[in-house]
């Protein structure tokens, strides 16, 4: 089944048991933002304004885009800033982690971090983080902070998942604790760890989680209210079965428990990968998958 839309708006028509359908509004893209190569994963704030983050910025000219949150309030980004990487900095830092992708960014201040995901099956994922430069406008990446994630493990030490490029598509910061929050996409369950908590110096030791209950596929990126509830999305990604929750998360000592309170669409391979806390409800995009006529990206606004 597909999904309608008119007049910029649509809806999620159906809803499993003891959940809220979503409407959302779609927000409209200068054309050049909705190409497939824009490939965003990630959303985030900085300095009252909204970062588009491409998963690979070597497609996008070593860029990540900026949006004004009053045009997103009002359904139509017109005007994109950019912020830019240095090319042979990013390269020289990421080239040696078997780099696949950024999957998730979070900025407190001007410091940045992405969530960077690797294609080698027993290398780890890593954090890294660099300074917005205000006056430049380019990401100063720290060489020296390369924090590793290592891929989820069974009790025989053998890897969850035999994808080679699954990784920690979610972080989040926990202000209250001044640490972030890094989640595996896939295997999310009791007695698999799948998600780390550590400090933003990215020193000292991490600690382990898992989750209270079995999530279906993915986890494709968390976000936080400004009371400081989490939510995260949950792309059921089987065929005949698509289906995309938002989960709210709530962490008891070392276990994550989750409960489904609004299915975005169902039925639909939408693939939503970025989320963020926009005005009382959530701001969504797609990572460019999958394609029409080579127009992919899509951001909408979902109401709480």
């Amino acid at each position: 089944m597909k999904l309608h839309y008119a007049c910029k708006v649509f809806f999620a028509l159906f809803c499993i048991s003891g959940c809220v359908a979503a409407t959302a509004q779609e927000i409209s893209l200068p054309a050049a933002m909705k190409t497939n190569s824009r490939e965003f994963s990630s959303l985030a704030w900085w300095d009252n304004k909204i970062l588009l983050v491409p998963q690979r910025p070597y497609n996008n000219a070593y860029k990540i885009f900026v949006a004004d949150p009053n045009e997103v309030s009002h359904l139509a980004i017109q005007n994109i800033a950019e912020l830019f990487f240095d090319p042979h900095e990013f390269s020289t830092i990421t080239a040696p982690l078997h780099f696949d992708g950024i999957e998730a960014t979070v900025v407190i201040g001007n410091t940045i971090y992405f969530a960077i995901e690797t294609k080698k099956l027993n290398a780890p994922c890593y954090i890294i983080k660099g300074t917005i430069n205000d006056t430049t406008h380019y990401i100063d990446l720290d060489q020296h902070a390369l924090f590793p994630l290592p891929k989820p493990k069974d009790q025989r030490n053998r890897l969850l998942t035999t994808n080679k490029n699954a990784g920690f598509e979610s972080l989040v910061y926990l202000e209250s604790s001044n640490e972030l929050l890094a989640i595996f996409e896939t295997k999310n369950g009791p007695g698999n760890i799948t998600a780390y908590k550590f400090s933003t110096d990215l020193q000292g030791p991490r600690q382990n989680l898992s989750f209270g209950q079995s999530i279906p596929v993915r986890i494709t990126d968390i976000t936080q209210d400004n009371q400081g509830n989490l939510f995260a999305a949950n792309f059921n990604d089987v065929p005949n079965n698509y289906k995309t929750d938002i989960l709210k998360l709530t962490i008891s000592g070392t276990v994550i428990n989750t409960q489904v309170v609004k299915t975005i669409s169902q039925g639909v391979r939408d693939n939503w990968e970025g989320i963020l806390w926009f005005n009382g409800g959530l701001l969504m995009t797609t990572d460019g998958s999958p394609c029409s006529a080579g127009f992919c990206t899509k951001i909408a606004y979902f109401a709480f």
